[in-house]
């Protein structure tokens, strides 16, 4: 019977765990039948996701138009030292990203058509302050963009 009740936990665990790289384990001990879950990073020698350790601040949006695109959000630098956006230009023409920390301009610049940049901005103490990311073009042609933003 126990036996029973420990395959049914560890298939429970395996079709709940979302992600390759968590393992799922019984304990075998007569007192807990209760899973544990791991996360070595080394298990099995797989990669985990770096979704999982980062915060996301921009979920990868996607804008299709003529109109600008702007988000805003606020690091915190107990989230991490590394901040990157990563905009990706779908469409046919060139777009203008710039972004700005507490209200200065960090970064502009143009995107070709078909490509995409990822701009990192680190700091030892923890990424801080409030970032805006701003994509638009030049000439008022129609977007088509990703725009993703992470902290870790």
């Amino acid at each position: 019977m126990k036996k029973i009740i420990k395959l049914g936990l560890a298939t429970a665990c395996i079709l709940t765990v979302p992600s390759a790289s968590l393992a799922c384990a019984v304990k075998d001990s007569e007192s807990s039948t209760t899973p544990a879950i791991s996360t070595n990073l080394q298990d099995e020698g797989k990669e985990v996701d770096n979704k999982l350790l980062s915060v996301t601040l921009i979920d990868d949006a996607y804008h299709k138009g003529r109109d600008s695109f702007e988000r805003t959000f606020t690091c915190s630098p107990s989230n991490g030292t590394l901040l990157n956006i990563h905009v990706k230009n779908k469409g046919s023409g060139k777009v203008r990203l710039k972004i700005y920390h507490n209200g200065y301009e960090k970064r502009n610049i143009l995107i070709d058509p078909g490509t995409s940049t990822t701009e990192p901005f680190s700091n030892i103490n923890g990424v801080g302050g409030n970032w805006k990311v701003y994509v638009t073009t030049d000439d008022g042609h129609e977007m088509d963009i990703f725009v993703r933003a992470r902290q870790s």
